[in-house]
């Protein structure tokens, strides 16, 4: 009798993450310049020998076309980056590489898409929702998520927009977390048990481990 395949496990496979930070090689932006004031003319106006001679005179004028067309591209390789921010390259839609270091950088690819991101610890304030607590009693509550992206590639490509991701996420785990507990320990059977009002250190940090499991898709850390 053959065998059954094994079931595919889907969601194992939906939870994968497709996009991580990858390092991308540059050299200082420094000798870029170099490179791109000094070299690459004085590449252009060697080429000018070529004009001596018929049959070295086409292929120069091409030489030299092309050089300028990419002394103009390389333009878009110099690349500033402040302190935590990072800037994510793509090669015509394909995400490429990662830039974090602090500095003057020059790209050797001079059409990669650029785009920044800050890697600074942000705030965001919830507004007050409207829940009820575990012994539907109804209360409203608000939560102040601190927060910052650690992995640029993930913020940018996991999710569709990473500020609203956090907001979401983070009002849905409050709310989650709000009908766990009651608010204040009224009843009998709630005596030694956690309540929301005089239990704030404990519902804090649970609330931040269910932040950053939601979150953690998205390459960002909950402080």
């Amino acid at each position: 009798m053959p065998s059954t395949p094994a079931p595919e496990n889907t969601e194992a496979e939906s939870d994968e993450i497709m996009f991580k930070d990858i390092e991308i090689t540059t050299i200082n932006g420094f000798i870029g310049l170099a490179i791109h004031w000094l070299a690459i003319p004085f590449v252009f106006t060697l080429l000018f020998v070529t004009y001596f001679t018929a049959p070295t005179l086409v292929l120069g004028v091409i030489l030299q076309v092309a050089i300028v067309i990419v002394w103009f591209l390389m333009f878009n390789s110099y690349l500033i980056i402040n302190p935590n921010e990072a800037q994510v390259l793509q090669f015509f839609g394909k995400y490429s590489g990662t830039v974090d270091d602090e500095g003057f950088h020059f790209l050797l690819n001079p059409l990669y898409e650029k785009q920044k991101i800050s890697l600074r610890i942000r705030n965001f304030e919830s507004t007050k929702l409207k829940v009820n607590d575990v012994n539907a009693n109804p209360i409203e509550i608000a939560a102040v998520v601190v927060w910052k992206v650690v992995d640029a590639a993930e913020a940018l490509f996991e999710v569709d927009n990473y500020h609203d991701y956090v907001q979401i996420q983070s009002e849905a785990a409050l709310r989650a977390m709000a009908t766990k507990y009651p608010y204040d320990v009224i009843e009998e059977k709630d005596l030694g048990g956690i309540a929301l009002s005089s239990h704030q250190e404990i519902i804090a940090h649970e609330l931040q481990l269910s932040v950053e499991e939601r979150l953690k898709r998205a390459g960002i850390q909950v402080l």
